[in-house]
């Protein structure tokens, strides 16, 4: 495998759907570049009032549904819909399983709520969604395609269970970070490319193997057709509207909602406030490693270059230093949750591990490549 690095940031040519232009500059600094020098921000600013006053309530109601993790990002655009648009924000919760939430979770959680915000949490039934993540680590690599599902589905059936046909998430990611462009321009996106962009087009019935009738399922089945076209959801991201800053979204949450940071950095990387609410992103991270190459270092240090909060050779060394981290502190929680033994638990992981990127090492996958001569 022929391996090419982005000129700019240090993204490898391995990341799904990435693409680089005649200078060796991948598809997200482009998006950088261009979002700094091209795009009318406020022009977009301008679409995004209109779309609020379009479902503003004027008797005081729920108007927008905003998903909410407890983190930097969703508190942040819940934060300023109510303060900044006038909006009503109906904040949705889908809660990891008891064995891999975090404390920290627990508390920015509270801290986001007790800013004046109304939550409701949604905590799909637990025998569903550890088979449906087992399944999708064994058959996917996918450490928690079960609770994802879940968040991106179950927020557009609240909707229009309470009349909100309005929903607002955070970031668009493919765009942000390196990957189809498709969204790029587009204010608002489909049921359809939900499932297609964001789901891998998985059916993620198959991931629930021993489903029955009425056993709770419903929070992952998707709107249907007539009930799409009844309701007519506009689900947006508050990226197309404003420039989207993950360092600037954490500053902002924890000067306004209370977010608190981790006492340490995460598995895998440097910073102490990102994807702190479930323990398995730090091994959705680990096997985006094991598959591609590129670890959760690789990403955050990609996003700080392109921000200019970081330098292109102070990121190769935090590379170096953070991304081939396992996450072994949570590995007795990590066999409780899939219900596997060790020797289960690394098979799969030796599955996903690709050969030509990775060699086992002392038990572990090290990276082949040295990232400063590529």
């Amino acid at each position: 495998m022929e391996l090419q690095i982005c000129k700019k940031c240090l993204m490898l040519s391995t990341r799904p759907r990435l693409t680089f232009n005649a200078e060796g500059v991948c598809s997200a600094c482009e998006w950088s570049e261009e979002k700094h020098s091209m795009v009318d921000w406020g022009k977009r600013e301008l679409e995004l009032r209109e779309l609020c006053d379009r479902y503003r309530s004027d008797n005081g109601q729920f108007d927008v549904i905003v998903p909410a993790s407890g983190g930097k990002d969703s508190s942040m655009v819940a934060h300023r819909l109510k303060t900044q648009y006038g909006m009503h924000p109906l904040c949705v919760n889908i809660s990891h399983h008891p064995l891999v939430n975090t404390e920290m979770n627990e508390i920015n959680l509270n801290n986001f709520v007790n800013h004046g915000f109304s939550m409701i949490r949604i905590y799909p039934n637990p025998v569903i969604e550890r088979e449906m993540d087992r399944n999708g680590l064994i058959d996917y690599g996918q450490p928690y395609m079960g609770w994802m599902a879940a968040m991106l589905l179950a927020p557009i059936k609240i909707g229009m269970r309470f009349g909100i046909p309005f929903i607002m998430y955070g970031e668009e990611g493919e765009v942000e970070y390196g990957g189809s462009l498709e969204l790029k321009n587009s204010m608002l996106y489909s049921l359809e490319q939900t499932k297609r962009l964001y789901l891998s087009d998985i059916d993620v019935k198959k991931l629930y193997k021993s489903a029955t009738e009425g056993d709770g399922f419903s929070w992952w089945e998707a709107p249907s057709e007539e009930e799409i076209e009844q309701v007519k959801p506009a689900v947006a991201h508050w990226s197309y509207f404003h420039n989207w800053n993950s360092n600037e979204n954490y500053r902002y949450a924890r000067d306004h909602v209370g977010l608190q940071s981790k006492p340490c950095n995460s598995v895998g990387t440097y910073n102490a406030f990102a994807q702190t609410d479930s323990i398995l992103y730090s091994l959705h991270t680990y096997f985006m490693y094991l598959k591609f190459g590129f670890g959760r270092c690789s990403q955050d240090v990609c996003i700080d270059i392109r921000s200019g909060e970081l330098s292109r050779e102070a990121g190769i060394d935090l590379i170096k230093q953070y991304d081939e981290a396992y996450p072994e502190e949570y590995e007795e929680r990590y066999l409780q949750y899939y219900n596997m033994t060790r020797d289960e638990f690394y098979a799969v992981i030796d599955k996903w591990a690709n050969k030509e990127l990775l060699e086992k090492r002392n038990g572990r996958w090290t990276k082949k490549f040295d990232i400063a001569k590529l």
